[in-house]
């Protein structure tokens, strides 16, 4: 008797190689993975243990150049991503990029005030930098963590135009931020000496495997206690995701004096002249580019963050006449300030615009931000606050432009002015974008100028 028995097929689904290709000079962490078939690329598959896990597709690196993604071919193709679905045995994807500055220049040393001394790189003996290229060759220098150059000194000595080369051609290539990480971070001391910066600008095109822009973009990208002074940016624009300036993305202590910039900045949080700052010192800058983003922005500052009574943000004689746009978290000055915050003798004339969280001078501000003589003239057609949140105003004022909605809050005016007997524009000391001196203020001469709306 034959007795009948049933048997079942057994499947097993294939994993493929995907071959990461860097392109030539580029390098990147894994070359390859194992990915099951029909599943995500995100899906690595471990054939030793039979397991799978989950992790992005790898960022390669490449010298001076922007990674642009992940594309099915060398030139051209279609951009994949984490999500792409695995369909054949050794699928290989391609990094595209976009070289800048940094790859362009053909610089190969800086020279020193004095050549001929052995302190080359110290205050008293700074690098000097008088054209595009050079300025280029100390970006590059910190991207490729070359010696000392992250922590010397600098001293612009001339106008650069990036829009144009060492023989004075007409280029396009964008700008990489001079230190653009924490672990590229600029340290030491950069004087521009007032000399203007033209045609600053960084790429607009996003990461098409992540669809994501740059973080830390700006002339500078990522400080630690450096000293930025006398930088004048006159016009560009800075695109970024996170930390976006026009002079410096994030700057992580130490101080930034006297720089201006009319260059557009748009990024998404913390953005501004300075995109955000930590425990820094930042003395008489003036914004006059427009500034745009979704969250933390700020005329002059995205972001201010303070570490305590001992260690923190002082925005001092500043002005800000500008457009500030954003989604919440906006003001003339700055988009946030953190506890132990200082503003003072600061003045911003224009408009902010956001959903929420929107001020004149302060987006949004917690307890112990102090906020003092200050002014803000609003150009938009409806009054906003100082600022938002708990932060405190005193001896301050606003108004909108058609000299309308005049109001103070604070008593003590014996520090203000005005340039003369015909000017209504009561001036904090210490403010010195519009001329100094002048006729000395109380309160009452405050509310004679139209002043007449007190806000406790």
């Amino acid at each position: 008797m034959v007795v009948a028995q049933n048997i079942q097929a057994s499947w097993i689904v294939n994993s493929y190689d995907l071959i990461f290709n860097p392109g030539e000079g580029g390098e990147v962490s894994e070359t390859s993975r194992k990915v099951t078939f029909g599943k995500a690329y995100e899906n690595s598959y471990n054939e030793t243990n039979n397991t799978t896990s989950v992790k992005d597709l790898p960022t390669p690196t490449r010298e001076g150049c922007i990674f642009l993604g992940w594309y099915t071919s060398k030139e051209g193709g279609d951009a994949v991503n984490r999500y792409t679905i695995m369909s054949e045995e050794g699928t290989e994807i391609y990094a595209h990029w976009l070289e800048t500055w940094t790859v362009k220049t053909t610089i190969t040393k800086l020279n020193a005030e004095y050549n001929d001394r052995n302190d080359k790189g110290t205050p008293e003996n700074p690098y000097l930098i008088s054209n595009a290229e050079e300025l280029a060759f100390f970006a590059k220098q910190l991207q490729n963590k070359i010696g000392d150059y992250y922590k010397y000194s600098y001293k612009q000595t001339s106008v650069i135009d990036l829009s144009r080369d060492s023989g004075n051609k007409q280029v396009d290539y964008v700008w990489q931020a001079i230190g653009f990480s924490s672990t590229t971070a600029f340290c030491g001391t950069y004087d521009g000496q007032g000399f203007a910066i033209l045609n600053l600008k960084t790429t607009d095109i996003t990461n098409a495997s992540t669809g994501l822009l740059r973080d830390y973009q700006g002339l500078f990208g990522y400080t630690t206690n450096a000293t930025l002074k006398n930088i004048n940016i006159i016009n560009g624009k800075v695109y970024g995701e996170n930390f976006v300036g026009a002079v410096a993305g994030f700057m992580n202590g130490g101080s930034i004096s006297n720089c201006r910039n009319g260059a557009e900045v748009e990024g998404k949080e913390n953005c501004g002249l300075v995109g955000s700052a930590n425990c820094v010192k930042v003395t008489t800058c003036y914004n006059y580019g427009t500034i745009n983003g979704t969250k933390y922005v700020g005329g002059v500052v995205g972001y201010a963050q303070s570490g305590g009574e001992k260690a923190f943000t002082h925005i001092e004689n500043c002005y800000s006449k500008c457009v500030v746009t954003a989604t919440s978290d906006a003001g003339g000055i700055t988009g946030y300030a953190s506890s132990y915050t200082k503003i003072s003798a600061c003045g911003f004339n224009g408009d902010v615009t956001a959903s929420s969280n929107k001020a004149s001078l302060v987006g949004q501000s917690e307890n112990e931000a102090v906020i003092t003589n200050c002014f803000a003239i609003i150009t938009g057609t409806s009054d906003m606050n100082w600022k938002n949140g708990n932060g405190t105003v005193t001896n301050s004022i606003s108004k909108l432009s058609n000299d309308t909605n005049k109001k103070y809050t604070g008593s003590d005016f014996s520090n203000w002015s005005v340039l003369d007997t015909t000017s209504t524009q009561p001036l904090p000391a210490g403010f010195s974008w519009l001329g100094t001196g002048g006729r000395k203020l109380t309160e009452n001469d405050i509310n004679k100028l139209g002043y007449s709306i007190k806000v406790d």
